[in-house]
């Protein structure tokens, strides 16, 4: 393999690395799995023509590139979905709020109700 075929495998295999590392920081062993593919890919420019081995490195970044998508998707969506279970804690205290209210008698139960029906309906 010349020279050129080294470059191009060895700056894949370490892109890959870090940009693993900068888009998962919570996902370590994502960023490792794609690690261990690049140092492959690495070793099989190693021992087969250069052109191949740009090949082995393009077809990583292509599925790198998949994975991140996919895997980018997972991470909003479950981030996403722990961002709508926290407005539950401070409509709970509000709930609570105007139940203290109630019981002290500054309002009246039918406003209790509406505006405990006006916040769970957010």
């Amino acid at each position: 393999m010349n020279f050129l075929g080294y470059v191009v495998v060895a700056i894949t295999a370490i892109c890959l690395y870090f940009l693993t590392v900068k888009r998962f920081k919570k996902g370590p062993n994502i960023s490792r799995v794609f690690y261990v593919l690049s140092i492959i890919s690495f070793y099989i420019g190693l021992f087969k023509s250069p052109a191949i081995s740009v090949f082995v490195a393009l077809i990583d970044a292509v599925i790198a590139g998949i994975f991140w998508f996919i895997i980018g998707l997972l991470f909003e969506h479950f981030s996403n979905r722990k961002q709508r279970r926290s407005p539950l804690i401070p409509v709970a205290d509000e709930i609570e709020k105007l139940a203290k209210l109630k019981e002290k008698g500054i309002i009246s139960e039918e406003e209790f109700r509406k505006q405990k029906d006006n916040l769970l309906s957010n």
